[in-house]
């Protein structure tokens, strides 16, 4: 199960989210993070390096969890249920390309779906 961890999604294009939700194999996980800022993304097995390149995730971080993984060292791919006391919004499915475009739309709404 790959896992992303997208920081401050609102400061994302709605453009680079939805170039990232299509590239997923359906079905995913999504649900919102305990600061509400946030978005994790639980997803079949896939090319977990790509997606985190793609997300701009710290490529330092990237290149010592690879060494680890190369080494057979277990890599701490979690995401947080719960932090500073707030609570890991439910996680919902995506399914079809219409799920994701909903989801798109309603995260640049005051309404966002996952609380």
């Amino acid at each position: 199960m790959m896992k992303l961890d997208i920081d401050n999604y609102r400061a994302r294009s709605a453009l680079y989210l939805e170039k990232l939700f299509f590239s997923i194999p359906l079905p995913f996980f999504y649900r919102k993070s305990s600061s509400g800022k946030g978005l994790h993304i639980q997803a079949p097995q896939c090319e977990k390096w790509d997606y985190r390149r793609f997300i701009f995730d710290d490529p330092m971080r990237i290149f010592f969890d690879q060494v680890r993984e190369r080494k057979e060292i277990p890599i701490s791919n979690l995401l947080w249920d719960q932090k500073k006391g707030r609570k890991a919004g439910s996680w919902n499915m995506i399914e079809s390309q219409k799920d994701i475009s909903e989801l798109l739309d309603s995260m640049f709404t005051e309404n966002y779906i996952s609380s």
